[in-house]
């Protein structure tokens, strides 16, 4: 926990500066259907961003579609891994593909009151500490959740103008 903050700073939550969404089940019932459309997962997002080298494709009605379609500057994260230094593991999502959306083997970040770049900063910075790891749940593989990225502590600067 952040103790000493510079003038001006504040300690919040993720939950309070960026909307949060985990991405949707991957089921049978979603294997075809007449709104097949791309979707990522956790293999996706690696250390060096976005891979598309295996981007796979799911039913996703208009309600689904809506719900988990990516936008520029969204930042995806690992939700899970077995190694605590692998659990979010953050990419910022730039529009690669048209109309694509995302699984649930990721978090969704959607920045509101920080710069995406500063939010990719410090995720990157807690996934390689092992700080997402140590807030999961589990004991071989650590479940982020949701509600735990919400939850999890973030020191944010005074903005300028």
């Amino acid at each position: 926990m952040i103790d000493d903050l510079p003038p001006g700073w504040v300690l919040t939550t993720l939950g309070d500066i960026a909307d949060v969404q985990l991405g949707r089940q991957r089921s049978p019932q979603h294997h075809n259907g007449s709104q097949m459309r791309p979707y990522l997962r956790a293999a996706n997002v690696t250390w060096n961003g976005i891979s598309l080298d295996d981007v796979k494709e799911m039913n996703f009605d208009d309600n689904d579609f809506e719900t988990y379609r990516l936008e520029p500057g969204d930042m995806l994260l690992n939700e899970a891994s077995g190694s605590p230094n692998e659990v979010g593991k953050p990419a910022i999502w730039r529009g690669e593909i048209e109309d694509c959306c995302f699984q649930n083997t990721l978090l969704r970040l959607r920045a509101r009151a920080v710069d995406v770049d500063y939010l990719y900063w410090f995720c990157l910075f807690s996934a390689l500490t092992g700080r997402f790891g140590e807030a999961g749940r589990g004991v071989n593989i650590r479940h982020l959740g949701k509600q735990g990225l919400m939850r999890f502590p973030i020191a944010v600067a005074p903005r300028t103008q």
